[in-house]
């Protein structure tokens, strides 16, 4: 029993000694310190290689964003002249397309009805100027009631007159303003009645387009504001206005407000009607820093973008405001010349190491 004893506890002792041999390490054949077990697995680590990025560095600029639309021109003078006294078209001075001064003949009516009224008109208060004359000298053989009925009688008879001179001028329909015709109602022969429309004139010295923003876009702009406007059946053709009326109500059912904008001097290819694109600045920064929107990185709460500080890097916040293309305001959390990582930040963590390739 001893015996057993013996031989298990000599075991054990060979089994310690083979412990620490893993642990402490046999000397080499160089006689060189023992190498431990956690010094061979820790042997050919190495540090992480840094990434590659390309930069660009924060710059400063003019910075300008644009608000963007569609309209069509319309002319906003334009007037639908009448027929003010029944009649037969006898003549039609202008064509559709022709110019128009203001006063001109447009339009003859038949106006032998007109005259011959105006000649019976015109007999009577000869009959009741000499009827008064008789009354009058008469004296005091005639009554004061009866002196005033001639009286009476021949300002009636005078007012006829001018009364049947009006209609007569009535029958020829003048321009009441220049322009140009721009729709003809009537042809010769045809019968009108009062108030039916004959021609209509209208002035294209003043062209205006009509467009709706939103009403965050409408508080920015002013009359006055310069308009660059773009003729879309011709978008080389390219010219100016200003905005002239900002509407002082909301839409309420899309919340957009009016804008009207007068053409400045349209080129001959501009006609009413033409369909035209709108560009006008919504705002505008003289001197703003500004980086390429592929350097920056928005999140739903901040954006962030990485400064470059030697072989690593900084992730840094900051505050965005407008975007001009491909360009964004960047209005707080970097100054200008700081170099900023452009292209390989995808993976980058505050702190990373880097290696710049290039410079934008």
């Amino acid at each position: 029993m001893k015996r057993s004893l013996a031989k298990i506890a000599a075991l054990l002792a060979v089994l310690a000694t083979g412990a620490a041999v893993a642990v402490l390490g046999w000397p080499d054949e160089s006689g060189s310190a023992p190498r431990t077990a956690a010094a061979s697995a820790g042997e050919g680590t190495e540090p992480e290689a840094p990434t590659p990025v390309t930069t660009v560095p924060v710059r400063q600029g003019e910075i300008a964003t644009y608000l963007s639309a569609t309209a069509n021109l319309v002319a906003e003078d334009s007037i639908s002249v009448v027929a003010e006294v029944a009649g037969r078209v006898e003549r039609v001075l202008l064509a559709e397309g022709e110019a128009v001064k203001s006063g001109a003949l447009v339009v003859a009516l038949d106006d032998r009805e007109a005259t011959l009224g105006l000649s019976t008109a015109r007999i009577q208060v000869r009959q009741a100027r000499a009827t008064k004359q008789r009354v009058e000298a008469l004296g005091q053989l005639v009554s004061e009631e009866e002196r005033e009925k001639s009286r009476t009688d021949h300002d009636v008879a005078a007012q006829a007159v001018v009364d049947a001179r009006f209609r007569v001028a009535q029958t020829r329909i003048r321009a009441p303003r220049s322009g140009k015709v721009t729709r003809r109602d009537v042809a010769v022969g045809q019968y009108v009645r009062a108030g039916d429309p004959v021609l209509e004139i209208t002035d294209f010295s003043t062209l205006v387009a009509r467009i709706f923003v939103p009403e965050r876009d409408a508080l920015a702009l002013a009359p006055g504001r310069s308009v660059e406007f773009a003729l879309q059946a011709a978008p080389g053709v390219k010219f100016e206005g200003t905005v002239r009326d900002v509407a002082s109500v909301v839409d309420a059912s899309s919340g957009t407000v009016k804008v009207t904008i007068e053409v400045t001097d349209a080129p001959p290819q501009v006609r009413s009607g033409s369909f035209v694109s709108v560009r006008m600045v919504r705002e505008h920064h003289d001197q703003a820093l500004w980086l390429p929107r592929e350097a920056v990185t928005r999140g739903p709460r901040a954006s962030h973008v990485f400064v470059v500080d030697g072989e690593t890097v900084t992730r840094r916040e900051v505050e965005l405001g407008a975007q001009d293309g491909p360009r964004l305001h960047i209005v707080s959390g970097l100054t200008q010349g700081e170099v900023v990582v452009l292209a390989g930040h995808g993976k980058l963590a505050d702190g990373a190491a880097v290696q710049v390739r290039s410079e934008d």
